[in-house]
């Protein structure tokens, strides 16, 4: 998402403006130089003011550079080029950060899909485990029943027996 500030009033005296807020003024005049290079004038834009306005921006190198240096076209040409190149690498910037932070939310959900993914393996064993413990307790219970019972059941038998042969005696 890219937020741009522009100024939408323009002032019927730049000079005023020029002397009220030294920012506001630089920023308008960058504001006109960018809708002169992106064509937004077309047609309405005299040659007298696209003129004025290179005039304007080649003073301005001019005045930012060392006194003793020549100026030449071929100079503000480089800056201009310059300033891209910078413009062009913090996008790249941005871009690879965004890139980067893309990739470990990728990651950290990846890894988090995985630890859900152990934690309900580890749930499914224990639960199967704890199953299987079930079932063999029940089992255990169920053999022991059935031992007992037939050992009653002997038992019982055997004193059927018993008194049986002690009543033909």
């Amino acid at each position: 998402m890219r937020c741009l500030f522009r100024i939408s009033f323009v002032p019927k005296d730049p000079i005023d403006l020029l002397r009220r807020d030294v920012v506001a003024f630089e920023y308008l005049y960058v504001q006109s130089c960018n809708d002169v290079v992106q064509e937004r004038f077309g047609p309405e834009l005299k040659y007298d003011i696209a003129l004025r306005l290179a005039a304007l921006q080649m003073y301005i190198a001019t005045v930012t550079t060392k006194d003793t240096q020549k100026i030449s076209l071929k100079y503000i040409e480089r800056r201009r080029r310059r300033r891209r190149r910078r413009r062009r690498r913090r996008r790249r910037r941005r871009r690879r950060r965004r890139r980067r932070r893309r990739r470990r939310r990728r990651r950290r959900r990846r890894r988090r899909r995985r630890r859900r993914r152990r934690r309900r393996r580890r749930r499914r064993r224990r639960r199967r485990r704890r199953r299987r413990r079930r079932r063999r307790r029940r089992r255990r219970r169920r053999r022991r029943r059935r031992r007992r019972r037939r050992r009653r059941r002997r038992r019982r038998r055997r004193r059927r027996r018993r008194r049986r042969r002690r009543r033909r005696r």
